[in-house]
């Protein structure tokens, strides 16, 4: 059952009413996070809808429970209302809604939107990757390796060292990244921490699942499980479209981050 799936399908218009207003000006956290209006309209908008579709059941958002991925354990919510909102805030269209739902500390369901895009990509664990309208030209010719642009030339490089030959494009949002490679476009991506806070879990709890359950992997730079069970923080992540190409994209990570 994809319960989320339908839930966000239904707040589509809103959030595109929501972003089509004023909200782009925002504040910056001590911890280097642009929070905008947006973010919060939408964070409101779902914290309404999920409280009603799951009394009882906590909700994790980046925005206002931050703090409850410190002690949350179970069965829970994990909402990011803007992924990617450096992005959203500079007239980019490469931003996305994200929420995950976590039963027994694995996640089993969620569901990515990218409202500028036109398209929306789900999950159920055991249950495949469905996808709601199509890509726009400009991602469905990507192909290769996707990672933050401010890594990219050196993942490249890297690549290029261990005779790789993939093309390396710099996408930003962990969770368009992670979508690109479950929708068979992109082959494997990365991301590095590099300032500001580690990846929290709604960073990368829906698009892990997506990656998943689309027959891909992935993992933390050590190898370790993101989602099963769910890895709270973590400075770094790898994904590919099949556990055998997971390894020049790793190795590369872990070089440049000298892990």
């Amino acid at each position: 059952m994809r319960e989320l799936d339908a839930i966000l399908g239904s707040l589509v218009q809103e959030f595109r009413k929501i972003l089509s207003g004023p909200g782009g000006a925002g504040s910056v956290s001590a911890g280097g996070e642009l929070t905008t209006a947006w973010d919060l309209r939408i964070d409101r908008l779902l914290q309404k809808a999920l409280a009603t579709a799951y009394p009882g059941l906590p909700i994790v958002s980046e925005e206002s429970t931050p703090l409850l991925l410190e002690s949350v354990r179970g069965d829970y919510l994990v909402v990011d209302p803007v992924d990617g909102t450096k992005a959203l805030a500079a007239g980019s269209p490469l931003f996305a809604v994200c929420v995950a739902r976590i039963a027994g500390d694995s996640v089993v369901e969620a569901v990515v939107d990218f409202p500028r895009l036109g398209f929306r990509m789900s999950a159920a664990r055991g249950g495949g990757v469905a996808l709601h309208g199509s890509l726009p030209d400009s991602l469905a010719r990507l192909t290769g390796v996707v990672c933050s642009p401010g890594i990219s030339t050196d993942i490249e490089r890297l690549m290029r060292g261990a005779g790789s030959s993939a093309p390396v494009t710099g996408v930003p949002t962990s969770s368009l990244k992670m979508g690109l490679i479950a929708a068979n476009r992109a082959e494997a991506a990365c991301y590095l921490h590099t300032g500001g806070r580690p990846a929290a879990l709604w960073d990368y709890a829906a698009g892990a699942l997506l990656v998943r359950e689309s027959g891909g992997a992935v993992t933390d730079l050590q190898g370790g499980s993101l989602i099963d069970p769910v890895l709270p923080w973590t400075t770094g992540w790898i994904a590919a479209a099949s556990e055998s190409r997971l390894g020049p994209i790793g190795a590369a990570a872990r070089a440049l981050a000298g892990a």
